[in-house]
């Protein structure tokens, strides 16, 4: 499913290697092939009828003596960390002060992770094959603190704060690293991108379609 890709793409994404990914989950919009596709697709991909796209990757440099980096194709996550104490994240973006979020926590989304994380927490669908850095608060304490949609070659600086200090970083949310209070976390484009192979079976609309039940009446049952 859509995590074994993710893991995939942190494992082989940085030399390039085009993935296909196989939905043996539930929702699955990365691993858009289905098992009654598999060979089908897999006949389609020898004779060279598919083409690669590319997805955007955005990478997570962590103020640390150890030089932490995070390569994300869904997403970074600064949270709380399970706290029951609000979060408040200072953010800026090209040197310039954007917001301080207070907050569950604040994603910062790649276009392929607009439709996981960030969309669950009000975020903007994006197309996946767009260059683009979305911020979304989570669970903002003011209606004010809104989704913004940013260049793909902005730079995003963010610090959080929580009064007991158990924030943490997610990265695709499978890799998690617990954060101190103010230090810092630069986000910005990875220097690489994500090669999906696509057999030209579905659309990204198509998928978007049915994996959010969109064109059906969901009151006739």
């Amino acid at each position: 499913g859509d995590g074994t890709f993710l893991a995939a793409a942190r494992d082989v994404g940085p030399s390039e290697v085009p993935i296909l990914g196989v939905n043996l989950g539930g929702l699955g919009f990365l691993a858009g092939v289905t098992v009654g596709e598999l060979y089908p697709s897999l006949e389609d991909v020898l004779k060279g009828n598919y083409e690669i796209l590319e997805r955007m990757v955005i990478r997570a440099e962590v103020e640390d003596e150890d030089g932490l980096v995070f390569n994300c194709l869904n997403d970074v996550v600064i949270d709380r960390g399970g706290s029951p104490r609000i979060a408040q994240i200072e953010t800026t973006v090209d040197g310039s002060y954007l917001n301080t979020y207070v907050a569950d926590g604040l994603i910062v989304a790649t276009p392929t992770g607009s439709t996981a994380y960030s969309l669950s927490a009000g975020g903007p669908i994006v197309v996946p094959t767009m260059d683009a850095i979305v911020l979304t608060p989570l669970c903002p304490h003011t209606l004010s603190a809104r989704t913004v949609v940013l260049s793909a070659d902005s730079v995003v600086q963010a610090k959080g704060y929580c009064e007991d200090g158990s924030l943490l970083l997610s990265a695709d949310g499978q890799v998690a690293y617990r954060l101190r209070n103010g230090q810092s976390v630069t986000i910005r484009r990875a220097d690489y991108n994500v090669r999906w192979v696509w057999t030209r079976r579905k659309s990204f609309y198509e998928l978007l379609r049915h994996k959010l039940n969109w064109g059906r009446d969901l009151r006739r049952g």
